[in-house]
C-alpha cells in the first residue's frame, strides 16, 4: 500500500507525489490516472481547480475555446463571453467527477461525520475536557467581543451621524452585541438598522433633520387637517423586536 498521504477534507483523495519542499501533489483536473504530478508545471494544488481571474481577465483562453486570451471579460462579445462561463463550468464539472461527484456541502458533512467518529472514540472523561475546552473558547471568544464591538458599532455611526448629541443618543439605544453573527461584527446588518431608524424618525442617515432632512408638517399652522401618522413608533417597535434597542 502506497505511504502518500490522503487529503485532509476529501475521504479517499490520495496525493500522487511530495514536491521537494515536502508537500504533496494531488490529482489535477483532466488528469489522466498514470499521470505522474508534472513537477514544476504549477498546476497542481488541492482541488485542483483553476478559478476565472478576479480581475476579470482570462490569462489562458484561445481561440479554440471560443474567447480569447489575455482579454477582460467586459471586453469579449456576449458569444465570448458565454463560451468562458461554459469553459470555467465544465472545469469545475471535471473537478467533481475526479472526486467522485463529491460537492462541497458533502464534504462539510463528512467532516462533521469525522468529528462524531472521533468523539464516539473518546472516553467520558476526554469528552469532558474537550467540552470544557469548546466552552472556554466560546467564553473567551464572546467575552472578547462585548469589549471591541461596541467600538466597531461606535465607529460605523460616527460616518452616519456627525452630530455629537444625536450619535450619543443613538449608540445609548444600541446593543451591539445584537449585531454579531458567528463571531463577526454585521456592519451591514447595522448600517441597515441606521437606515431604518432614520426613516422612522422622518430623518436621513446622516443626522436627521439637523442635517438637511425635511421638517415635518406642524398641525395647526395653516390648517386643521392632522399630519400623517409618523412612523417613529413602528420603527421602535421593529427595532426592539429584532433586539437592536435595549428595553
Amino acid at each position: 500500500m502506497s505511504d502518500l498521504p490522503f487529503h485532509p477534507t476529501i475521504p479517499g483523495l490520495q496525493a500522487i507525489g511530495i514536491s521537494k519542499s515536502g508537500k504533496p501533489w494531488w490529482p489535477v483536473m483532466g488528469a489522466s490516472e498514470d499521470h505522474d504530478g508534472g513537477a514544476g508545471d504549477g498546476s497542481g494544488g488541492a482541488g485542483g481547480e483553476q478559478q476565472p481571474p478576479a480581475d476579470g481577465e482570462q490569462s489562458g483562453g484561445s481561440g479554440d475555446l471560443g474567447f480569447p486570451a489575455n482579454t477582460p471579460i467586459k471586453d469579449m462579445t456576449a458569444d465570448q463571453q458565454a463560451a468562458y462561463w461554459k469553459h470555467h463550468d465544465r472545469r469545475k464539472g471535471d473537478t467533481l467527477k475526479s472526486y467522485g461527484g463529491i460537492t462541497p456541502e458533502q464534504a462539510k458533512q463528512y467532516q462533521q461525520q469525522v468529528r462524531e467518529f472521533e468523539r464516539g472514540q473518546m472516553t467520558p472523561a476526554e469528552q469532558a475536557l474537550a467540552d470544557a475546552r469548546a466552552e472556554a473558547t466560546t467564553a473567551a471568544t464572546e467575552a472578547a467581543a462585548t469589549v471591541w464591538a461596541p467600538e466597531v458599532a461606535k465607529a460605523v455611526v460616527g460616518q452616519f451621524i456627525t452630530d455629537q448629541t444625536q450619535r450619543e443618543a443613538v449608540l445609548a439605544g444600541i446593543n451591539p452585541m445584537a449585531f454579531m453573527k458567528d463571531g463577526k461584527f454585521d456592519t451591514d446588518a447595522l448600517i441597515g438598522h441606521l437606515t431604518g431608524l432614520a426613516t422612522a424618525f422622518g430623518g436621513n442617515a446622516n443626522g436627521g433633520n439637523g442635517t438637511g432632512g425635511s421638517q415635518p408638517r406642524q398641525w395647526g399652522q395653516g390648517g386643521t387637517t392632522p399630519p400623517p401618522k409618523s412612523g417613529r413608533d413602528e420603527g421602535l417597535a421593529e427595532a426592539k423586536r429584532r433586539g437592536y434597542i435595549k428595553d
